[in-house]
């Protein structure tokens, strides 16, 4: 199924994923989309932060074909 990832900058990717895929596997799709390494990543569906941890699936956070991704560059460092 597609689903659209959206950037503060107003800019969307559509990618392909699985309601079995891990979150980390779509972080893996969004970074051959679009270039940002799946570290820098701060995804958010609904009122849902996604976190890789734990294994959680993209169906575990009820996303469906067609949603709409919010996407911003997570900081790093301290």
């Amino acid at each position: 199924m597609q689903v659209f990832i959206k950037t503060i900058t107003g800019e969307t990717y559509c990618v392909d994923v699985e309601k079995t895929d891990t979150i980390s596997k779509m972080k893996t799709k969004i970074y051959n989309a679009m270039g940002l390494e799946p570290a820098y990543q701060y995804l958010v569906h609904g009122k849902n932060v996604l976190e890789v941890h734990g294994g959680a699936t993209v169906g575990d956070y009820g996303i469906e074909a067609r949603a709409k991704i919010q996407l911003t560059k997570r900081m790093r460092g301290g």
